[in-house]
């Protein structure tokens, strides 16, 4: 493959983990080990999964390219057994992600 076609093709995936990474965030360490990810933006909806610290939360909608919320609450969808820190974004595996509402206070968001 020509030098130029790698160069672009690195700087092209360079910059899209940039943008994405805007929007990916980290489970927050709580007293009881975990943080819900729930069907609903409040506690009386169901729990669909126990997040552990430091799994990958990805909170832009994939079909409005937008953060949606409502009030305190934020969609997101959650990618079980990755570890996302200040200085690394992990590859999230859509086929294993679940989706849900998860309380804003309880995810770090990272600006890179």
């Amino acid at each position: 493959m020509p030098r130029a076609t790698l160069l672009a093709l690195a700087l092209l995936a360079a910059t899209s983990t940039m943008v994405e990474a805007r929007y990916a965030c980290a489970v927050k360490q709580t007293p009881d080990g975990f943080v819900a990810l729930r069907e609903g933006p409040s506690t009386k909806h169901r729990i669909v999964a126990k997040m552990k610290p430091h799994e990958l939360v990805g909170i832009m909608h994939p079909d409005t390219e937008d953060l949606k919320r409502s009030g305190d609450w934020l969609w997101g969808r959650w990618y079980p057994g990755t570890r996302r820190t200040a200085f690394h974004t992990p590859y999230g595996d859509p086929a294993t992600a679940r989706e849900g509402w998860v309380y804003d206070r309880l995810i770090n968001c990272f600006e890179e």
